[in-house]
Order: C-alpha cells, then structure tokens, then sequence
C-alpha cells in the first residue's frame, strides 16, 4: 500500500469477490447478525494508516457490507489491536456492533465510548473474555463490574 503497487486494486478485488459471494450466500440464508473478523490494531495503532485504510479498505467494506445491512442484518465487526484511529470510518459504513480489545484501546477510551454510545435506549453492549492466566480475582472484579452498572443508563 506504501509503494502504491499497482497490482494491489486488482488483489483487493479478487478477495473482495470472494467474500462477497460468502455474504451474499449468508444474507440468502436470512441471517440476523452479519460478522466481520478482522486484526486491524496492533498494540500501539492501526496496522495501516487511517490513510491507507480509507483508500484501500473502507471501500471494500462498505461493499461487503451493503448486502448484509440491505438484508436487515445487525452488522458485527471483531478487531484485533488498537483501532482509536479507524473506529469511526469503520461505524460509517454500517457496522452496528464492534468488538474491541481493553487493554491495548484502554480503558480510558473505552470508558469515553461507553459514556458516548450508552443510553436508556439500549444498543451498548459489553463482552468479557476470560482467558488462560487470568486471575480469578479479576474476573471476580469485572462480573461485579457489570452486574452492578448494567442499568447505569436506565
């Protein structure tokens, strides 16, 4: 993407039509929820530039996307890494629900989000993953977290 190979249209076509037909193959389906895995972030930015991202991805993603949302289809997209910089771009074409890391987007950040996209009327969401190695005291602190501030919008 750097060195603008000119090739690189024609690959990120190529994948494109192929998750497409995938897409279309689902939507026939009549799913209810759509979902986009992707590892955008790294721990400290965007993989690419948001530069990068707008010229070379979100187009894609915007096309990836239309048949799904046309469809009735709650959009769902996972990415791995930092995404401060593309969360934006990446809800204008339509996804509904996006699933991040805590740690390498900060919880500082989150919390911003959370007050931002939080209301009585719903629509705010929140996972916890537990994985291998995590004390059992942490988890402890996060259910308690979120039994106690689930109806924090209400």
């Amino acid at each position: 993407m750097e060195d603008e190979e000119e090739r690189l249209p024609e690959l990120i076509d190529l994948v494109e039509q192929f998750n497409l037909g995938l897409v279309k193959r689902y939507c026939a389906l009549g799913v209810d929820v759509m979902g986009y895995a992707e590892d955008l972030g790294m721990q400290n930015g965007p993989m690419l530039s948001p530069r990068q991202f707008r010229q070379y991805i979100l187009p894609s993603y915007r096309r990836l996307i239309a048949p799904a949302r046309e469809a009735g289809a709650v959009i769902h997209m996972h990415s791995d890494g930092m995404l401060h910089q593309l969360a934006e771009d990446i809800l204008s074409v339509g996804v509904g629900v996006l699933n991040l890391q805590d740690l390498v987007n900060g919880i500082d950040w989150i919390r911003r989000e959370i007050e931002t996209l939080g209301s009585k009327e719903g629509g705010l969401c929140l996972i916890y993953g537990l994985y291998p190695g995590t004390p059992i005291e942490n988890a402890a602190a996060v259910m308690d977290a979120m039994e106690r501030y689930m109806g924090y919008f209400a």
